[in-house]
């Protein structure tokens, strides 16, 4: 019976040093890499966002679909998923978009100048629900202020 080779007894087998006489194959002429048909993905959320401006804010998974719908991003959801994430972490840390609501990147977001836009709009809507309220209750105050004028006056006679 012929003696077994230390790879054929179980012994690990080393391949991370070159052994003499090997050689390694190089190609000549490496394969070109065809430049991605799409823009960068924080470019493409960016798009989504203004295109899908909502009244408060967008989604992730809206923006998902989205992305997949407008661009050529291949079939793989699960790495489009995950760039997509990465492009809104990158977008938050860079204050280009703005978390509305939920953690991490399961949530809403939308563009970081839009929110400025929305929070002046809610101000001056705000301002104007306040100073209508302050002329009602003046208006109520004046009309209701005989009234409490002469109980305070029967009071004091008491």
């Amino acid at each position: 019976m012929p003696a077994l080779s230390a790879a054929a007894k179980g012994a690990p087998v080393r391949y991370d040093r070159p052994r003499p006489g090997m050689r390694f194959h190089i190609p000549r002429n490496p394969p070109i890499i065809a430049p991605p048909s799409h823009p960068s993905y924080i470019k493409m959320v960016q798009r989504a966002l203004r295109q899908l401006s909502e009244k408060t804010s967008t989604s992730k998974f809206a923006i998902l679909k989205f992305v997949c719908w407008k661009y050529n991003v291949g079939p793989r959801v699960r790495k489009i998923n995950e760039q997509v994430c990465n492009a809104l972490k990158k977008g938050i840390t860079d204050g280009i978009f703005v978390r509305t609501s939920g953690r991490g990147v399961e949530g809403s977001f939308r563009l970081a100048n839009q929110t400025t836009k929305i929070v002046k709009k809610n101000r001056a809507k705000i301002v104007k629900k306040t100073r209508a309220k302050m002329v009602k209750k003046q208006a109520v105050a004046k009309t209701n202020g005989s009234k409490h004028s002469k109980n305070k006056k029967t009071s004091a006679k008491a």
